[in-house]
């Protein structure tokens, strides 16, 4: 065999033995994060908070889940960027995935796909409303 082709295989083998030393450590940070369920949106700090109106009318809550403090482990079950949404009494009812799929909690807290769409759709619907929404800051 070539030096070339020995020195080829030595790195392939290499390489395959870092995949395979890595592969448990990327499993084991993605078991780190609790599933999406209405008990796990209990936390979601740090996050803002905004009303949710139509009209003057206030109908609900949305808590923006925001980044981690900068080298910080996130092991929040709801990722920056997630919207999650609750009613007058602050029962949680869904969330609004970044990308804009939407999910609704059912009654044992397991969250189900209810659609795709805007954010601005996805919250209408959530109140069964056909106007856009209206979100007001709460000062924290």
């Amino acid at each position: 065999m070539s030096r070339r082709l020995v020195a080829s295989l030595s790195a392939l083998a290499s390489l395959a033995c870092a995949l395979v030393l890595l592969a448990p450590a990327c499993a084991s940070a993605e078991a780190e994060h609790p599933a999406r369920t209405r008990q796990s949106a209990a936390d979601l700090a740090p996050s803002q908070t905004y009303e949710v109106r139509f009209g003057s009318e206030l109908v609900g809550y949305l808590i923006e889940v925001l980044p981690a403090a900068a080298g910080a482990p996130d092991t929040r079950a709801y990722e920056p960027g997630t919207a999650v949404i609750a009613d007058l009494k602050h029962t949680l009812l869904g969330y609004i995935s970044p990308r804009g799929t939407t999910y609704r909690f059912d009654a044992a807290g397991q969250s189900h796909t209810v659609g795709f769409g805007s954010r601005s759709t996805s919250i209408a619907a959530f109140f069964l409303k056909n106007d856009p929404p209206t979100l007001i800051p709460i000062a924290g």
